[in-house]
């Protein structure tokens, strides 16, 4: 049956790999956090906010795919309302982070990590 269900395995996997990469880039950031200048804070900060937007965006794709997949009607409705509410980041201050990011890359000439 399992080899019938590729295509959901498959979204369920983009999901779990998002949400561990988001996972071990907020984990790496803590920790090099500790021993980071203010500035390399703001960096680090920058880089998790927009890795975590792409990261969820990506995620939540893979699971409207999935509930496309599996449901239809009202149950796909009540089912995308939950992905919605569960992919929902706080993306304030997002193009900032962008810049930030972009503006320090072209002054050191060099990849920041």
């Amino acid at each position: 049956k399992l080899a019938n269900e590729q295509e959901i395995l498959l979204t369920a996997a983009d999901i779990a790999i998002q949400i561990f990469a988001i996972e071990s880039a907020v984990l790496r950031a803590e920790k090099a956090c500790r021993s980071a200048s203010e500035s390399k804070k703001k960096l680090l900060e920058a880089t998790v906010k927009v890795f975590a937007f792409n990261a969820t965006e990506i995620a939540g794709t893979a699971a409207k795919k999935g509930a496309y997949y599996i449901e239809e009607g009202d149950t796909l409705l009540m089912i995308l309302s939950g992905v919605r509410r569960f992919a929902k980041y706080d993306a304030t201050g997002l193009l900032q982070a962008k810049r930030l990011l972009a503006q320090t890359a072209c002054a050191e000439e060099r990849y920041l990590f």
